[in-house]
């Protein structure tokens, strides 16, 4: 025996919420039987000049992600052949540079193209297929997650190498960094982990067009996602770099001291190159990941507009695509890594003689070269 039972349909649009009466067919058995349109995506209410500004606002989200996809996949394809190509960029600090580049790769070839699929079907692409939706919120939120660890466990090692040297080949070395490789992806997957249990959830959000994590389900969730994928690693790197900071600037008189007795005269200048560009990867890093993390936090119960979660989740992944520049290009080792790495690509050899040190030159680097190690 089954019963005809009325309840309300929502329709969302950018700007207005109606309702509709819709038929739903009760079974004995208590389930359910309905079907999902997304054609409520706009309301008969909305104007036609409200549909175009809608439509224009779609083709430049469009764009920006086609945009940072191709940027952070070519990026961090560089980084990774950088890495493998250049003999000089085989240390084992770089190890965390790919580990972010893995992390980024995965956040622009996996989650922008299918955020890119979203916007282009309006979300009908994902209808009945819940288990992918899961697998990109996974995918999503683990790999925002390990870049921002990544970013700092760079800022901490960078700290050691240049603020305790004489220790830094015990704590960094062939036996230590995998396990700190997986502390970093099991810290980010733990992040996620509550949105498998019921805590949270993973859903296609009609805010940001992309499957993610659901951070209206419980506030609870999202107060621990902001502080642990964002306010934890912030700190780490801002602790990171004001000691290295303080550490260039506290030396500069005893490197001035030193300079023409040991031939260190360009080191002061090296020193404030580097705590200028890590104070220019931390504004960056603020820049594009404090705005979405504000956001979900001030708006408790999701009421601020779309437009707003637009900017602020393609702003973060944004962060994906520029890593790569940030770390990179600001470092001539990885410019050349980047020079071969295209002459690959061109068939043309490599000349391999230039990417191999002497022992002689080996032997004149051993003073650390600090701008080489950003």
């Amino acid at each position: 025996m089954s019963n005809n039972v009325f309840v309300k349909r929502l329709y969302f649009s950018s700007s207005q919420i109606r309702m509709e009466n819709v038929s739903l067919l009760w079974h004995s058995s208590n389930d359910v039987e309905y079907d999902i349109s997304v054609s409520g995506w706009q309301s008969h209410n909305e104007t036609m000049d409200e549909r175009v500004h809608d439509e224009k606002i779609y083709k430049a989200i469009l764009v920006w992600t086609i945009t940072i996809m191709f940027t952070g996949i070519l990026g961090n394809v560089l980084v990774i052949s950088a890495v493998l190509l250049h003999r000089n960029l085989r240390k084992i600090e770089n190890v965390f540079i790919v580990n972010l580049a893995v992390a980024d790769m995965g956040v622009s070839l996996i989650v922008n193209t299918f955020c890119i699929v979203g916007i282009v079907t309006k979300a009908e692409f994902f209808i009945g297929k819940d288990w992918l939706c899961e697998a990109i919120g996974v995918i999503c939120i683990t790999c925002c997650a390990c870049s921002m660890w990544s970013i700092a466990a760079i800022g901490v090692n960078r700290y050691v190498i240049i603020c305790h040297w004489a220790r830094y080949n015990s704590i960094y070395n062939r036996r230590t960094v995998p396990f700190m490789l997986l502390a970093v992806w099991s810290i980010s997957f733990f992040i996620d982990l509550p949105n498998m249990v019921g805590w949270g959830d993973h859903r296609f959000d009609w805010k940001t067009m992309v499957c993610t994590a659901d951070m209206a389900i419980d506030y609870s969730y999202t107060i621990y996602f902001s502080c642990m994928g964002f306010g934890v690693p912030l700190c780490f790197i801002i602790y990171s770099y004001v000691r290295i900071y303080y550490h260039a600037w506290k030396s500069s008189a005893r490197l001035n001291r030193v300079a023409k007795e040991d031939g260190l005269s360009n080191r002061h200048t090296n020193d404030m190159r580097l705590a200028r560009s890590l104070l220019c990867i931390v504004i960056f890093f603020i820049a594009m990941w404090a705005p979405y993390s504000l956001t979900v936090i001030i708006d408790r119960h999701s009421v601020a507009h779309r437009y707003i979660y637009i900017f602020t989740a393609l702003l973060a992944h944004t962060n994906s695509s520029i890593n790569c520049l940030l770390y990179g290009a600001t470092n001539r080792n990885f410019r050349q890594g980047y020079m071969y790495f295209f002459r690959f690509i061109l068939c043309r050899d490599v000349e391999f003689s230039a990417m191999v040190c002497t022992n002689s030159l080996a032997a004149s680097q051993r003073t650390i070269n600090l701008e080489d190690q950003l």
